[in-house]
C-alpha cells in the first residue's frame, strides 16, 4: 500500500515537472518570468535614485504636490508638465515609481513575446528572452516613462498581428487607435515610434491599420506641441547617428524578404534618424533607441528562423550582428511599435545595455550659448 502511494506520488511529481517544463518552453511565459524576475531584482535591490531614475522621481513629487499644475519652475528653466509626460507622472505618483516599473517592464517584455509566439517563426523563444532582458536594461536605466508608452504601444501592436479578419474589424481599430494615443499620452518618444510602425503598414498596403495607429499620436504630439511649446535641444553626435543608421540599414537588407513591414519601416527609419541629426531638436539621441532595444532581438529571430530554413550562410552573418547589436549598444533602452513581417510580428524598439545615453542633460553640463538648457522629449 505504501509502495503504491509513494509510486503515485513520483507520477504526480513527475507530471508537474513536465508540466513546467512545457509551460516554460513558451516564449511568453518565459519572457514574461524573466522579466518578472529581473525587474524584481532590479527595484529591490540595483535602482538608484540617479540618472533618469531621479527624472521620474522628480516629475512624481512635483505632480504629487501640485495635480492641477500645468508648469513645472523648478525643472530646469521651467517646463510644461505635459511636455515631459500626459500620463506616467500621474500613475507614478498613484502606485510607485518603481511599481510602475516593474509592472510595464513585464507586460511589455510579455506582449512582446505573444507577438512572437504568434508568429510563424521556428524557433521564437530565444528572441523573447532576449527582449525581456531588453527591457531589463531599460529599467536599469531608470526609464520608467518610457516603459509604460512601450506597455501600451505593444498591446496595440499586438492587436494588429498577424494579420487575420476578425468580425467586429471596427472594434479593433478603435481599440488600437486608443492604446496607441495611451501609449503617447505616457511617453512621447513611444509615440514617435508608433509613427514608424504606421509608415511600416502604410506603405505595404495597410492603410486602414496605419491611420487606426498614427491618429492618437499624431493628435497628441500637434496637440501638445501647440498648446504646451517648449524648445530644447538633445544632443546627436555624428558618430552615434552613423551606427545607428547603418544598423538599421544592415536590418532591412539582412531580414527575410518576407517580412516587408519590418523592412520597410526599417527605410523609413533610418531616414528619420539621418533627419534627426541634421535637424536640432527635442529628440536628438532618444532616437536610436527604437533600433537598439529590439534591433539585436530581430536579427536574432531573423537568423533563428533561417536556420530553420536551412540557409547557414545567412545564420553566421545575422546572428554574429545580433550579438554585436546587443553588446554595442552600452545607453539606455526602450521602445515601442512594433513592425510585422509578411509570416509574422517582430516587435521594434530600441538600445540594449543599462547605463549611459540618458536622454536628459545633467544639472552641471554645459549648455552652449543661445540654448535653453531643456530636457528632451522622454
Amino acid at each position: 500500500m505504501s509502495g503504491s502511494r509513494s509510486s503515485g506520488l513520483a507520477g504526480r511529481q513527475r507530471f508537474g515537472y513536465r508540466q513546467l517544463r512545457s509551460a516554460l518552453r513558451r516564449p511568453v511565459v518565459a519572457a514574461t518570468l524573466l522579466a518578472l524576475v529581473l525587474h524584481a531584482v532590479w527595484a529591490l535591490f540595483l535602482a538608484r535614485n540617479a540618472g533618469d531614475l531621479a527624472a521620474q522621481y522628480a516629475w512624481t513629487e512635483f505632480i504629487r504636490r501640485n495635480p492641477d499644475s500645468s508648469y513645472n519652475l523648478s525643472w530646469y528653466g521651467g517646463m510644461y508638465t505635459v511636455s515631459y509626460s500626459v500620463l506616467s507622472p500621474y500613475v507614478m505618483s498613484l502606485i510607485g515609481v518603481r511599481t510602475t516599473g516593474v509592472i510595464a517592464g513585464t507586460v511589455a517584455a510579455a506582449l512582446a513575446a505573444r507577438l512572437l509566439e504568434r508568429s510563424r517563426l521556428d524557433r521564437p523563444l530565444m528572441p523573447a528572452l532576449w527582449t525581456a532582458f531588453a527591457f531589463w536594461c531599460n529599467a536599469a536605466s531608470g526609464r520608467v516613462t518610457f516603459a509604460l508608452g512601450c506597455a501600451f504601444g505593444l498591446a496595440a501592436t499586438a492587436l494588429l498581428f498577424p494579420e487575420s479578419p476578425l468580425p467586429r474589424r471596427s472594434a479593433r481599430t478603435a481599440a488600437v487607435a486608443l492604446l496607441a494615443t495611451l501609449a503617447t499620452l505616457s511617453s512621447p518618444v513611444a509615440g514617435l515610434f508608433l509613427g514608424v510602425a504606421a509608415a511600416g503598414l502604410f506603405l505595404t498596403g495597410r492603410r486602414r491599420d496605419a491611420y487606426a495607429v498614427v491618429a492618437g499620436p499624431a493628435a497628441v504630439i500637434a496637440g501638445t506641441s501647440l498648446l504646451f511649446p517648449f524648445y530644447g535641444v538633445q544632443p546627436f553626435d555624428w558618430y552615434v547617428a552613423l551606427p545607428v543608421a547603418v544598423g538599421t540599414g544592415l536590418l532591412a537588407v539582412l531580414v527575410p524578404r518576407q517580412w516587408r513591414v519590418l523592412r520597410v519601416g526599417a527605410a523609413v527609419y533610418a531616414v528619420g534618424v539621418l533627419l534627426t541629426w541634421l535637424v536640432p531638436s527635442p529628440i536628438g539621441s532618444n532616437v536610436e533607441r527604437l533600433l537598439l532595444l529590439f534591433g539585436a532581438g530581430t536579427l536574432l529571430a531573423a537568423a533563428l528562423d533561417r536556420a530553420s530554413a536551412d540557409q547557414p550562410r545567412a545564420v553566421a552573418g545575422a546572428g554574429g550582428l545580433a550579438g554585436a547589436g546587443g553588446l554595442a549598444g552600452a545607453g539606455g533602452v526602450a521602445g515601442a511599435g512594433g513592425v510585422a513581417t509578411g509570416r509574422g510580428p517582430v516587435a521594434l524598439g530600441v538600445r540594449l545595455g543599462a547605463g549611459g545615453g540618458s536622454g536628459w542633460a545633467p544639472r552641471s553640463s554645459p549648455w552652449p550659448p543661445g540654448r535653453s538648457p531643456r530636457p528632451s522629449a522622454t
